[in-house]
């Protein structure tokens, strides 16, 4: 009798256990918070002239990491005996949690905290059977409110069910300078398809801060041109550019603009629409790639040149001189039958530039790639006098 009243409190008590064990699982499984990553994982936007155009794009909730409870049992399992490990992985968490399943992305409403100096322009939820585990994920558009000199810093916040991620932006906005040069870079280097570092831009925002002067940074190519005296063209905004676009940048041109065009065969569409624009400037590009990476030292000597002993390409596409009396090659090709940056002058108007690397702003770190391609990318982006 005394050992049926221990029996049952034994068996009791190994209820109870399971019972707080499977609300504490159930409780886990929908109350902890999993910590998710951000894509660029920060924006460090440099120096900005009050008064200047910057859009950004970020994707959030970019990763597939682990539920902190799956996380914290699987350690414990690790420290169990090796022949209890193949029972206890029975009972991860992970196994009573259902998969992420299609859903409508339309009614996804996540909660998002911006700091004062960011403005969201579009949320584009998405979902993808290869990424992050078919986890939804969001891609935000957001603008930065640079109308007062002041040091900024903040977090972009979201949050989506048990998920959440951030990202940090800062930048420092001074007052601009009545007179110099007003640039526009098309698309934007602070996307979501950029980089998943942030600190693979800080090449790019260091040279685009010592322009000393108001960069516009966009994701599309904007109606009114003539307010610029240099726009850089590449990416997406290359790829897919219109009829009407070709014309309006031409005419930029021969109105007295300067256009730098970043292009090659690795960013499918950017060759034949940059050549659309040059031909009628002696330039064309030969849409394929040269070589994996190349790397020269034979540069004209010149004001874009001015400082530049080395410079290195990834994956360049050939481009060459159609009309020597227009255009010319600035950097020589081993093989001396074309090059990797050109350019055409209008006699004392327009002036094209072009740069046989569509990621115009990867390789500028001197450190990294043993170049000057951020002293090219400077001259070429401030025209003479400025």
């Amino acid at each position: 009798m005394r050992m049926a009243r221990r029996i049952r409190r034994v068996v009791t008590s190994a209820c109870v256990v399971l019972a707080i064990l499977a609300v504490a699982l159930w409780l886990g499984n929908r109350l902890v918070l999993i910590h998710e990553n951000a894509s660029p994982d920060r924006f460090d936007l440099g120096t900005v002239a009050a008064g200047s155009q910057v859009e950004l794009s970020c994707r959030l909730l970019t990763s597939a990491n682990k539920h902190p409870l799956d996380a914290l049992y699987e350690a414990l399992v690790r420290r169990m005996p090796g022949t209890w490990q193949p029972a206890l992985g029975k009972w991860d968490p992970s196994r009573f949690r259902k998969k992420a399943p299609q859903v409508d992305l339309s009614a996804l409403k996540p909660e998002i905290q911006l700091p004062a100096f960011v403005h969201l322009e579009k949320i584009d939820p998405q979902q993808r059977k290869d990424w992050y585990d078919n986890r939804p994920f969001f891609v935000l558009y957001l603008t930065i409110d640079t109308s007062r000199p002041a040091d900024y810093s903040g977090r972009v916040q979201l949050r989506f069910v048990d998920r959440e991620a951030s990202l940090p932006i800062r930048l420092t906005v001074t007052n601009s300078q009545p007179g110099t040069a007003r640039v526009l870079i098309v698309e934007t280097p602070y996307s979501s398809d950029t980089t998943e570092h942030g600190s693979d831009l800080d090449a790019a925002t260091k040279v685009l801060t010592s322009l000393s002067t108001r960069v516009d940074c966009v994701h599309e190519l904007p109606n009114q041109l003539e307010v610029y005296d240099t726009i850089l063209l590449a990416g997406g905004p290359l790829a897919i550019l219109k009829d009407e676009e070709a014309s309006r940048l031409r005419a930029f041109v021969t109105n007295g603009g300067r256009l730098v065009i970043a292009c090659d065969a690795f960013f499918g569409g950017t060759v034949p629409n940059a050549n659309r624009i040059v031909a009628d400037f002696g330039l064309q590009v030969v849409n394929r790639d040269y070589a994996q990476t190349v790397t020269l030292t034979n540069i004209v000597p010149d004001g874009a040149t001015s400082g530049v002993r080395c410079l290195n390409f990834w994956r360049p596409a050939l481009i060459r001189v159609t009309d020597p009396a227009q255009a010319r090659i600035l950097a020589l090709a081993p093989t001396l039958d074309g090059g990797f940056v050109a350019d055409a002058r209008l006699g004392d108007r327009g002036h094209v530039f072009l740069l046989a690397q569509s990621l115009w702003w990867y390789r500028l770190d001197a450190g990294k790639a043993r170049s000057d391609n951020a002293r090219l990318l400077h001259n070429m982006l401030v025209p003479e006098g400025h």
